[in-house]
């Protein structure tokens, strides 16, 4: 494991990742991304929590020992260290970082922000990342692309695939039904 530097919010705060992986190299690796919104707390805490189960109980249970030795983690709880700061859901600009990205509806403009910038620079320069997961903690729901059109990715079946196994696991562990959909035009 190693702490790795994403870059920085507006206020200069650093975007620390842990990178966790077992031997070798030239794996697929994750992103999971938390406290996009500042204030939603849990998103950081979940992070924190996988971080922790890679790392204690690695080499002592298979399943996340087979994890850590084929994947690399790259796990940053805080994208909006600015707004975790103050418990709010903007970065220091007053942008909401969720609507900051690229494609239609970003404002003001794509990657305008440092935070969303620091993570396209670095998913541009680790092409192995496969898979991306922003965690929030509002809204009880699993959703995946698209947001802004009824149209539907060329991943969709995955996306589909993934999102009712993910809650299919919430209420086999919790009970706790959580909607689930793709498009949300």
């Amino acid at each position: 494991a190693e702490m790795v530097n994403l870059g920085s919010s507006v206020e200069g705060r650093i975007l620390w990742a842990i990178r966790i992986t077992g031997p070798g190299a030239g794996k697929p690796a994750v992103l999971y991304h938390g406290a996009q919104h500042g204030n939603e707390i849990m998103g950081a805490a979940n992070i924190a929590f996988i971080a922790r189960r890679l790392l204690t109980d690695y080499g002592t249970d298979s399943r996340v020992t087979a994890l850590v030795d084929n994947v690399e983690w790259f796990l940053l709880p805080i994208m909006n260290p600015d707004g975790y700061e103050q418990g709010n859901r903007y970065n220091a600009n007053g942008y909401d970082l969720n609507r900051n990205w690229g494609g239609p509806g970003a404002y003001p403009a794509p990657f305008s922000q440092p935070e969303t910038a620091a993570l396209r620079d670095f998913l541009i320069a680790h092409p192995n990342v496969h898979a991306h997961v922003d965690l929030h903690s509002s809204g009880f729901m699993i959703l995946w692309p698209w947001g802004h059109t009824p149209e539907l990715t060329e991943n969709h079946v995955t996306f589909d695939f993934l999102g009712t196994g993910m809650a299919g696991r919430i209420v086999d562990v919790r009970g706790t039904r959580y909607p689930y959909r793709g498009p949300i035009y």
